[in-house]
C-alpha cells in the first residue's frame, strides 16, 4: 500500500511501471494531493491493483507515441477518482488480454494534438467506465472494440463522435439488452444527476488542482459553448501541471506511514514501525488508516 505524507508534483523522466498487488492511496496525501507529471504510467501486468485520488499528466516531456496510462495485459484493476491527461498517443488506453477493469469517477482529458485521443478500449475481458468525464479530446471518448460497460458518464467531446448507436461513430455498436454478469452500480442516475455528480466529484477531487478546475468550471461549465484541444499544456490557458500545494506533513515518529495521532487514537504504537501488523479484523493497520479517507 502506497500512502503519502505530503502532496506535491512528482516529475518523471522514465515511465513508471506499476507492479501487481499494489494499492496507491492518493487520498492520503494532504494539500492538493499528488500529480505525477512526465513520461506516463504502465499498468501492464499490474493485476489486483487499486489506484485512487491521483493525477497522471503526461505532456510534451513524455515520449512521442506513448499513452498517459496504458494497460496491455492484466486483470482486476480499479481506478477511482483518477485524473488523466495530456497523452501523446492515447490518454487512457486498454488493449489486449485485459479483464475486469473499473474506471469510476475519473477524468480523461486533453489528449495532445496532433492525435488528441481519449483512449482505445479493446478487450473482451470486461471494462466498466462509470460516472467519469471525457473532455477536450478530439476523438476516442472512448473508442471501444470489445466488452464495455458505460454508465452515467459525461462526454465533453469536440467533434461529435461519441459512443452511440450509429455507424457514423466508427462502426456498429452492439448494445446489450441484459446487463453483463458482473458487479455494477446499484442504480442509474438521471442525465442531469450524472452531470452534477461529475461536476462535484470526478477526478482527484479531494482538493482539485487548477487543471481540473479549469476543465470542470470553464470547459464543462460552458455546456458546449467553449472548448478546445491543446498541443502544449505548458502554455496558456493551462500553464503546466503545477503548482500543487503540499499541505501540512503529519508527525510520523516511526516512519511507518501512519501518523502518530492516528496511532494513539487506535491503540497502536507511534514509536514502533507496525503498519503491516494485522488487526483483529484481519486487515493491516496501514490499510485501515487509508480506509478512513474513503468518504466518496
Amino acid at each position: 500500500i502506497v500512502v503519502f505524507s505530503v502532496g506535491g508534483l512528482i516529475t518523471i523522466s522514465s515511465r513508471i511501471v506499476i507492479s501487481s498487488h499494489v494499492t496507491i492511496a492518493g487520498q492520503t496525501a494532504p494539500g492538493q494531493g499528488i500529480t505525477v507529471y512526465g513520461n506516463g504510467i504502465s499498468y501492464s501486468s499490474a493485476s489486483n491493483t487499486i489506484t485512487r485520488y491521483i493525477r497522471f499528466r503526461m505532456g510534451t516531456i513524455g515520449d512521442s507515441g506513448k499513452d498517459a496510462i496504458t494497460i496491455a495485459n492484466g486483470e482486476n484493476m480499479i481506478f477511482d477518482h483518477v485524473s488523466v491527461s495530456w497523452g501523446r498517443d492515447e490518454t487512457f488506453s486498454i488493449n489486449g488480454d485485459v479483464s475486469n477493469i473499473t474506471i469510476s469517477d475519473s477524468i480523461i482529458a486533453q489528449g495532445l494534438q496532433t492525435h488528441s485521443c481519449g483512449g482505445l478500449i479493446q478487450t473482451n475481458g470486461g471494462v466498466s467506465i462509470i460516472r467519469s468525464l471525457y473532455i477536450d479530446n478530439n476523438t476516442r471518448n472512448p473508442k471501444v472494440k470489445g466488452v464495455n460497460e458505460f454508465v452515467n458518464n459525461v462526454d465533453g467531446t469536440l467533434n461529435g463522435w461519441i459512443l452511440a448507436e450509429t455507424t457514423d461513430n466508427y462502426s456498429d455498436v452492439d448494445f446489450q439488452v441484459t446487463k453483463y454478469n458482473y458487479p455494477t452500480v446499484g442504480s442509474l442516475l438521471s442525465p442531469l444527476d450524472a452531470l452534477e455528480r461529475v461536476i462535484a466529484s470526478a477526478g482527484a477531487s479531494k482538493l482539485r488542482d487548477h487543471v481540473d478546475l479549469y476543465l470542470i468550471n470553464t470547459e464543462l461549465g460552458s455546456l458546449g459553448k467553449s472548448g478546445a484541444t491543446i498541443s502544449d499544456p505548458a502554455v496558456s490557458p493551462i500553464n503546466g501541471p503545477g503548482p500543487i500545494y503540499g499541505g501540512t506533513v503529519p508527525l510520523d515518529s516511526d516512519q511507518d506511514g501512519i501518523p502518530d495521532d492516528y496511532e494513539r487514537a487506535h491503540d497502536t504504537n507511534p514509536s514502533v514501525n507496525d503498519s503491516a501488523n494485522i488487526a483483529s479484523n484481519g486487515y493491516a493497520s496501514v490499510y485501515l488508516y487509508q480506509a478512513l479517507f474513503d468518504s466518496s
